[in-house]
């Protein structure tokens, strides 16, 4: 089985601290997420005489898909390495409650997003 999801951020930024070295940043916002799953609906199985034993053969699924909108929020932190060089660090918490369809009434509800932690290297020019 297979799914995938795409997630989409828009976020406002305030600098809670700054100076020439270090700058840290609260950030929140909507986010917009597209959820792609494949869901099991049945199974096949095989059994023979005296069917006191099964053998599960394969699943049988159908991908259903959601999107919807929810937020998030997060920090971020750079310093100063070099004259035109910063590292930084970065957490974003997102979440979004979807619905995945494998069936008329057949539903799973779900809980898109998540906890990211990311990092980076900025090079600055004109500075």
């Amino acid at each position: 089985m297979s799914g995938t999801s795409k997630g989409v951020h828009v976020e406002a930024a305030f600098a809670v601290s700054s100076s020439d070295r270090r700058e840290i940043l609260l950030f929140g916002g909507p986010s917009y997420f597209r959820v792609k799953q494949d869901l099991v609906t049945d199974f096949t199985y095989s059994d023979a005489y005296p069917y006191d034993t099964a053998e599960f053969e394969s699943p049988v699924t159908t991908q259903a898909t959601d999107e919807g909108f929810g937020f998030n929020v997060g920090a971020e932190a750079t310093w100063r390495v070099a004259r035109s060089v910063r590292a930084g660090a970065m957490v974003r918490y997102s979440l979004a409650n979807l619905t995945l369809s494998a069936a008329p009434g057949n539903d799973a509800d779900m809980r898109a997003g998540g906890l990211q932690v990311g990092g980076s290297v900025q090079l600055l020019f004109g500075r």
